[in-house]
């Protein structure tokens, strides 16, 4: 994957290189998620001041439990004995993450530590803690001396008796520089109802092989292009559909950054488009209901709503995540959802989902490197966008007069989804670079939901940017039933038809149902019913119709609207 960073502590340098481009390494930390060994390990780690326990983290698997020891008011956990940087080289940068969940009010903090023969450095990343899970702010740290240590740590603030907080998925990454210069002047032209060709000028840099194209802010390249060859012809693309490209150069080991972005629409494709969605759909093929994919009735039915697609004309498949259970591999995908919902694979445009990004399973697999998966199965199909902007699972396209944007919402693991994140800096780029009539934006973990505490609250400064911006409409999974909203403010409240944003949840696409029971529907929810189907959508010009269509025949809910 590609992530292009521009720190200021590395300007001068950068400029004396002339164009360059970062990218992530593997992380550093031991054993940093607490789940490599399938059993949990604390293995590199110890107690600063507190004890040390293996506790459920956050989305499955194991995280690690500080427990204040002793009478100290900063405790935490640390990497030791052995720091997982030695000998490192002045300039070079490094990138912390993690997740926590601490006691509300308290300060919690990433923190690097430098130790050399010249002295010794830190800088920390801190948020108050809610009582609930949260992506702690990334720290970028810019070591000073050759030859430093650096340690890693997360640690409490300000810490009384009984204080406690659980932290997982944590990183530690460092940065890589390459001179290569990037192509410029990239032209996009629409010759056709199925092609757009592209042209660009050659990287100044000797010794280049090849350049990378790159569609839809898609991390992986649709094409490799053999220089001096300096022209692509980008064919086999939906009609009346706008497409973006970025190319970048490679000499076989390093890339450049980005060229300047450009765009072209193909031809024809007038009128309304055609979109089938569902979310949480193929059972592992070890599932005991799974019956040769034909399911038994009450679970593992992505067969019977797979064919509703089958039985329709659909533009384009938006698969809401969860596509795969029990953890996303690639032998499972190939398995279950390939004979199923695999069967439009090349039309279809996912959402990576909490179950794609388990590291393993309860049938005994491994999914390693999380997210795996899900990405050489969509690549190995035709659907290389799916990787997302720098390999993060985000991107965003046009569907006839309509933008349509895919968001990563399991959020460590997109770099964050709040405000400064990566991820939301794009979005807000994205946003204002495609003022549509008409938006629709899609992701797994809803961040409205009568069942599942109300939703799920990492997501919503996404939902409050998408309001903010005039979308419309929002799809999503992870709750197994299907739930429709009224419009809705930045805040998840009911407004006047018109003036918000509706979101629908259909995770309808076969793996289990939920019911709702007897719980109060939330502020806004309309209708709320199970049974396994698809979600129908006629996208059209300054308007949208949706059919909630049920394996058993007929509508479970229908309904139209116009865009804002």
């Amino acid at each position: 994957m590609r992530t292009r960073i521009v720190l200021a502590t590395l300007l001068a340098s950068l400029l004396m290189l002339g164009s360059s481009a970062l990218a992530d390494s593997t992380n550093l930390l031991p054993n940093g998620t607490f789940e490599g060994s399938g059993s949990g390990s604390l293995t590199g780690w110890k107690g600063q001041s507190a004890t040390l326990s293996l506790v459920a983290g956050d989305g499955g698997g194991f995280g690690a439990r500080a427990a204040r020891s002793g009478t100290a008011t900063t405790y935490g956990i640390i990497t030791k004995p052995t720091p997982p940087v030695t000998n490192a080289v002045a300039g070079a940068v490094y990138l912390a993450d993690g997740r926590i969940n601490a006691v509300s009010g308290k300060s919690v903090c990433l923190k690097i530590k430098e130790d050399s023969t010249s002295g010794s450095a830190t800088k920390t990343s801190c948020i108050n803690g809610t009582g609930a899970w949260q992506t702690l702010p990334q720290l970028a740290y810019t070591v000073a001396h050759d030859g430093a240590s650096l340690t890693f740590s997360v640690i409490q603030k300000n810490a009384v008796s009984g204080n406690s907080f659980v932290t997982d998925n944590l990183s530690l990454t460092t940065q890589t520089i390459t001179t290569i210069d990037a192509p410029s002047n990239l032209q996009a032209t629409g010759v056709s109802a199925d092609e757009i060709d592209l042209t660009w000028d050659a990287s100044s840099t000797a010794g280049v092989t090849g350049y990378n194209v790159y569609r839809n802010g898609g991390g992986t390249p649709v094409a490799t292009v053999d220089a001096p060859t300096t022209a692509y012809a980008d064919t086999g693309l939906n009609a009346g559909t706008t497409y973006t490209y970025t190319v970048t150069a490679t000499d076989g080991s390093d890339e450049s950054d980005p060229s300047n972005q450009a765009s072209a629409a193909t031809s024809g494709g007038g009128g309304s488009v055609s979109v089938a969605a569902a979310g949480d759909i193929a059972c592992h093929p070890d599932e005991p209901g799974y019956n040769n994919g034909n399911g038994n009735g009450s679970v593992c039915m992505q067969k019977a709503t797979s064919d509703l697609v089958v039985a329709g004309s659909y533009d384009k498949v938006l698969a809401l995540g969860d596509l795969q259970y029990d953890c996303g591999s690639l032998a499972a995908f190939n398995a279950s959802y390939d004979a199923s919902w695999g069967r439009f694979a090349s039309k279809t445009e996912p959402a990576i989902g909490n179950h794609e990004l388990q590291g393993t399973s309860s049938f005994g697999e491994s999914c390693l490197p999380k997210g795996s998966g899900y990405y050489t199965y969509f690549q190995n199909h035709g659907v290389p966008e799916a990787h997302g902007v720098n390999g993060k699972g985000y991107y965003s396209f046009d569907l006839g007069s309509w933008h349509l944007i895919s968001l990563n919402a399991n959020c460590t693991n997109a770099g964050g989804c709040g405000t400064g994140s990566p991820q939301m800096n794009w979005l807000l780029n994205d946003l204002a670079a495609h003022p549509n009539a008409c938006t629709l934006a899609f992701w797994h973990q809803a961040s409205w939901s009568t069942t599942g505490g109300g939703g799920v609250a990492e997501t919503r400064p996404m939902w409050a940017a998408l309001h903010d911006a005039g979308a419309d409409l929002v799809l999503n999974g992870h709750f197994h039933h299907y739930e429709r909203f009224a419009d809705l403010n930045a805040n998840g409240q009911p407004v006047a038809d018109g003036t918000g944003m509706r979101e629908i949840i259909a995770g309808i696409g076969g793996e289990s149902q939920g019911a709702f029971g007897t719980k109060t529907p939330i502020a806004g929810s309309q209708v709320r019913k199970t049974g396994y189907g698809i979600l129908a959508l006629t996208l059209g010009t300054g308007s949208y119709s949706w059919d909630y269509r049920l394996i058993t025949g007929g509508s479970g809910d229908s309904g139209s609207d116009t865009c804002h």
